[in-house]
């Protein structure tokens, strides 16, 4: 009998390393594909609107309107890759509580991610014009990256092995575990300055985002036992937190776009 509820719980953890292991694959190829090749177009673009800043320098060190192999794939890898897994962090937290529809994952990703490159005391702003129309550029790249999330977490969860197998096992949970080495970097965008290269970090947003990840890693821990069925009281919580973060992230948001502009 023992043993039969020790082989249940561990298809039980294994079926959810699966789970953390897809959206977290989710939100690295939507990062490298939307956040990083897309970032290089939104630049492009921002070149072709702003002729007059063409050769400037911004925040970051970079020359407007220069293009370089090095350059290309440093964003790929960090304003992609990292990002992408940052939001993925976000997505597995939030899965269980967000409605799984895309233009809604979109909504939400651009208000609770739409602050961090948002800044109003980034002098790139500063450097730009008039600004409105890269701000629009950005927050559509961020909503696409969010929108195609559930569409690739879904092609991914069909197309991934089954974790009924003892390799299969191994394999998600080491997967799975290292993604616990981006929880504490996302969370420390929220809540330190030096992390969010910002004066002020969306603490609002993050402490929304606690009781998300709490409220989601009690269920994870009860379907681990054995419960099949979550809780009224922790759904609730699970979803105040998943949509406290949207409303806060969302006035973050509207206070650095109105101080910009």
């Amino acid at each position: 009998m023992v043993q039969a509820v020790e082989e249940s719980v561990g298809s039980r953890l294994a079926r959810r390393a699966r789970f953390i292991t897809v959206g977290g694959l989710a939100g690295m190829v939507a990062g490298v594909v939307v956040l990083g090749l897309g970032g290089r177009l939104v630049m492009f673009l921002s070149r072709l609107l702003h002729p007059a800043a063409v050769g400037r320098l911004t925040e970051g060190g970079n020359r407007i309107g220069e293009f370089t192999l090095e350059g290309t794939i440093g964003l790929v890898l960090f304003g992609g890759l990292f990002s992408g897994l940052m939001g993925a962090v976000v997505w597995v937290l939030t899965k269980d509580w967000l409605p799984n529809r895309w233009w809604m994952i979109g909504l939400a990703a651009t208000a609770i991610g739409g602050p961090t490159l948002i800044l109003s005391d980034n002098r790139d702003f500063t450097i730009l014009a008039e600004p409105a129309l890269d701000i629009v550029l950005l927050l559509a790249m961020v909503f696409a990256f969010g929108a195609a999330i559930p569409g690739i977490d879904r092609l991914l969860h069909r197309r991934l092995p089954s974790p009924d197998g003892s390799v299969a096992k191994v394999i998600y949970s080491v997967l799975a575990a290292f993604g616990l080495l981006f929880v504490q970097l996302t969370f420390a965008t929220f809540f330190s300055e030096f992390a969010c290269f910002c004066s002020e970090p969306n603490v609002l947003t993050g402490a929304a985002l606690v009781v998300a990840g709490v409220a989601s890693l009690v269920w994870w821990v009860l379907e681990a036992r054995g419960s099949d069925e979550t809780p009224d009281w922790l759904r609730w919580a699970g979803r105040v937190g998943s949509w406290g973060a949207v409303a806060a992230g969302t006035f973050y948001l509207w206070r650095e776009i109105t101080t910009i502009l």
